[in-house]
């Protein structure tokens, strides 16, 4: 009988030491996936509150400009126009001096059609404004190129 005791109380011993073992283990994991959620919880939580704090701000924003808008707006409308008049005031300085950059074709708009694509000072652009193109196959795609207007004869 004291052989059986002592060996029931071995395997308690035993067993006990190996539950306490993995359910140790099960705790400890346990414990670092609440650590992981709650640092989880508070980087949410603050997120939220710098969210709000944005929203609170552009509201603020947009009833400030939805109450000063024409007021912001009547102070906007001269700076636009002033670097237009100042600009029309440089072109009228150079055309009065004869400079040569002032001076450009009767339309208004810069030559866009430089020498060198194959067209003359001396040609003039169809009344639409684009050049006349022709599709020359070129490995496999079609590419444009710029053809001179025949002259009539």
């Amino acid at each position: 009988m004291l052989i059986a005791a002592l060996v029931s109380a071995a395997v308690g011993a035993v067993t006990f030491a190996a539950s306490r073992w993995w359910y140790g283990q099960r705790l400890a994991a346990m414990a670092e996936r609440l650590d992981k959620m709650d640092n989880a919880r508070q980087f949410s939580q603050q997120q939220t509150l710098q969210a709000r704090k944005q929203i609170e701000k552009l509201q603020k924003d947009m009833a400030m400009l939805q109450r000063g808008g024409a007021a912001i707006e009547a102070e906007a409308r001269p700076r636009v126009a002033e670097p237009a008049s100042r600009a029309s005031a440089d072109m009228a300085a150079m055309l009065a001096a004869g400079d040569a950059r002032a001076q450009g074709p009767g339309n208004g708009f810069a030559d866009t059609l430089p020498a060198h694509h194959g067209f003359a000072a001396t040609q003039t652009m169809p009344r639409n404004g684009f050049a006349d193109t022709q599709a020359a196959p070129r490995h496999g795609f079609a590419d444009t190129q710029a053809v001179p207007r025949p002259r009539a004869i």
